[in-house]
């Protein structure tokens, strides 16, 4: 019964999508996703001084607010990052390749590469050569850190 449901609501929803304006909805959140991300990202980075420019950090008056939010968000980055490879493939790069800083120190190395190889496969798909360069030496910094030392080789090898 569950996969019958399942399908009437993904057709209902196919049919109403020109009316409920969920691509407008959806890019919406992927901006604010990627705005958000980046600013704790960029409170994360120790050469940045404090204030950040260009109001970047704006909901992060501490250094310490933008690990937990990065912490918190996490699922729903890597989420945005998976739905954004379908039809934005700028944006899922973007948000594939923006936590590698805090995954790293967290060492959180497994949804590393997962974000990194998602950002090299969409940049791939997309033939955004700029973007799968910046995407493989990623995956490489990753695979370095699991002692996957051939594959990162390959990688770096690759994105040169």
């Amino acid at each position: 019964m569950h996969d019958l449901v399942g399908q009437y609501a993904a057709t209902l929803g196919e049919r109403h999508a020109g009316i409920d304006q969920r691509d407008q909805d959806l890019r919406w959140l992927l901006h604010y996703y990627t705005g958000t991300a980046e600013a704790a990202d960029a409170r994360l980075d120790p050469t940045v001084t404090d204030p950040l420019p260009n109001g970047q950090g704006d909901g992060f008056a501490t250094r310490e607010q933008s690990p937990a939010w990065l912490d918190a968000e996490l699922p729903n980055l890597m989420a945005a990052a998976h739905t954004a490879a379908n039809g934005h493939p700028a944006i899922a790069n973007s948000l594939a390749l923006i936590p590698a800083r805090l995954l790293g120190r967290r060492r959180l190395f497994n949804d590393w590469l997962t974000l990194a190889t998602l950002a090299r496969d969409t940049a791939t798909r997309a033939a955004d050569r700029a973007s799968e360069g910046q995407a493989l030496g990623n995956l490489g910094l990753v695979l370095l850190q699991v002692g996957r030392f051939g594959d990162a080789i390959a990688c770096r090898g690759r994105g040169a």
